[in-house]
């Protein structure tokens, strides 16, 4: 009996241990803790598959065992992943992370130009392991600031690189100012000397960057020739703000420089508003051997009140899409040389093409975009196809023509490298290719196809710039080969899978700073927003957007500015 009080003495002993053994610890939680519903791992094995997945060798937080045996890990470890700027310093539980916790590291998108000259920030993903649920995490710049710290998914979390410039040195302000001043006046045609002053321009640029080439571009395109004689009043306003250095050899500023201007040919006073962030790095791009090093543009981004860089493809959640009463979104675009307005439609039953046309008849004058949007009894709407632009007549289209089922306009083999892009009436984006079709059979196809709506764009090899019309299929970007190289004024339709339309329009040529998008710039931003389906249309000073009673988007050239180039044909949204 003795003996067996024992036997049951030490059971009893032996289930509280166990008990209190599989107890896990954890910590209090403060202001700076992100709270995430843990993770656990079943042992090291695991977190070794998820570092294969970056870009160095898998490795954990976890101490080495001592004899060198893959031991597992305790279950109530858990996993993290953490999203940071590379030159910023993450603490978790007060001790900063190791090197071999960094799986994978990301261009920031707004510093690839600057990082193709110097060294630049990434995103660098860490996995680390912690033996509790809730760990204190915090983040610190290069300053040694705590920076705000946000949940990205299940245990998971990032930190953006800040954009909260501090007070500019004045020599950074006198050379910002001087350079940004130089490349506005060089694209609205102020400069004086060869190719418009291309070498007092090419002289603030990084020699053989895209700017650089750019520029030189530009000086020998149609596309300079469309500003409008005029005279140079001056500035209106200066300003540099926002400094932020990235390293000794890069930093960036917010430059605003208004230029008036007199127009010569309309006796008008307008102004030219340049607005956005540059970068600027300190490079030696010569070739005579000596180390001599100056400060020049590497790039330049509309500002659209960004605070922030950080890869929204890392992101678990996509930024929210606010429609207004109309099923509506509006989205600002900023990129490498163009600003742009992105509408996006719900309903493609409301997108339709509304024409200056009358059974058949075309005029020789079109009409601006917000008159044939207001004609139509529409609420909004993008310009649309080819037309024969000669002294901004714009009446006459070219290609073909479909409004509700009806084939208004049919010379599809009057251009060569036409292509048709419009909707059937299942409301699909459909693009096709109008080669060696005559208009009788153009006519049989768009009632075989149930063809709605439908205008014509071209594609020609010798125009880098603007002319080409498919850039994604399928969900599937297409190699563009010779076309879209150039930077230009783009108007974009696409489709998401959900038959969500996107009407994209960006600026160029010139105005606000900036020369334009190019085909890479709009397969970014289609893709950006799911479309599975996507064209370019007409662009280059055709493109604007009308919504809401305003433009939201218009003609780059300056004497017609406050409206659009007159035009044919618009694909707009009814109500």
């Amino acid at each position: 009996m003795k003996v067996m009080k024992i036997i049951i003495v030490f059971a009893l002993i032996c289930v509280l241990c166990l008990s209190a053994c599989g107890k896990e610890s954890t910590n209090s939680t403060g202001d700076n803790v992100i709270t995430l519903t843990p993770k656990k791992n079943e042992s090291s094995s695991s977190v070794k598959e998820s570092n294969q997945s970056g870009s160095n060798e898998s490795s954990s937080s976890v101490p080495a065992d001592p004899q060198g045996s893959d031991t597992p890990a305790p279950s109530s470890e858990i996993s993290y992943t953490i999203y940071a700027p590379s030159n910023y310093k993450v603490t978790v539980n007060g001790a900063e992370v190791s090197a071999d916790t960094l799986v994978a590291s990301v261009d920031f998108t707004e510093l690839a130009e600057c990082a193709k000259l110097v060294s630049m920030p990434k995103v660098n993903q860490y996995l680390v392991n912690v033996p509790t649920e809730n760990p204190e995490i915090k983040i610190y710049d290069k300053d040694g600031n705590e920076q705000n710290v946000r949940p990205n998914g299940q245990n998971a979390y990032y930190c953006a690189l800040a954009y909260k410039g501090g007070a500019v040195p004045d020599d950074v302000k006198t050379r910002s100012l001087e350079m940004a001043k130089t490349w506005q006046s060089f694209l609205v045609r102020d400069l004086t000397g060869t190719g418009y002053g291309l070498a007092t321009v090419q002289a603030v640029l990084v020699k053989d960057s895209d700017y650089y080439n750019q520029a030189q571009a530009y000086s020998k395109s149609v596309d300079i020739t469309f500003i409008s004689d005029h005279k140079s009043n001056g500035y209106a306003a200066e300003n540099v703000t926002d400094y932020i250095e990235y390293g000794p050899d890069c930093y960036s500023v917010r430059v605003q420089v208004t230029k008036k201007l007199h127009l010569n040919r309309t006796g008008e006073n307008i102004t030219d508003t340049f607005d956005s962030i540059l970068f600027f790095v300190n490079v030696d791009d010569t070739d005579d051997g000596a180390d001599n090093p100056h400060w020049a543009i590497a790039d330049m981004q509309s500002f659209i009140g960004k605070t922030e860089y950080f890869p929204e493809s890392l992101l678990a959640e996509k930024p929210e899409e606010v429609y207004d009463a109309n099923g509506i979104c509006m989205k600002e675009i900023a990129g490498h040389s163009f600003y742009g307005k992105l509408m996006i439609v719900k309903d493609p039953s409301k997108v339709k093409v509304a024409s200056v046309g009358k059974s058949g008849s075309w005029p020789k004058t079109g009409k601006n975009l917000d008159a044939i949007v207001i004609q139509s009894g529409a609420i909004a709407g993008i310009n649309g196809g080819m037309y024969i632009a000669t002294s901004n007549s714009g009446g006459t289209p070219r290609g073909v023509v479909v409004e509700n089922g009806v084939v208004t306009f049919n010379v599809p083999e009057g251009n060569a490298g036409m292509q048709m892009i419009g909707f059937d009436e299942d409301n699909r984006l459909q693009v096709k290719d109008l080669k060696g079709i005559s208009a009788k059979q153009f006519a049989e196809y768009a009632k075989e196809a149930r063809i709605r709506d439908a205008v014509s764009f071209q594609e020609e090899e010798h125009d880098a710039n603007n002319h080409f019309v498919g850039i994604m299929s399928d969900g599937v970007k297409r190699d563009m080969g010779v076309y879209g190289k150039g930077l230009n004024p783009k108007t974009v339709i696409g489709q998401r899978a959900d038959g969500t339309v996107l009407m994209l329009v960006t600026d160029g040529r010139g105005a606000n700073g900036h020369l334009g998008a190019s085909a890479a710039d709009i397969q970014a931003i289609m893709e950006q927003y799911g479309a599975a389906f996507a064209a370019n249309i007409d662009c280059g000073s055709s493109s604007a957007m009308y919504a809401g009673g305003a433009y939201e988007m218009t003609s780059v050239t300056f004497y017609y500015k406050k409206g659009s180039w007159n035009m044919p044909t618009a694909f707009v949204v009814t109500k």
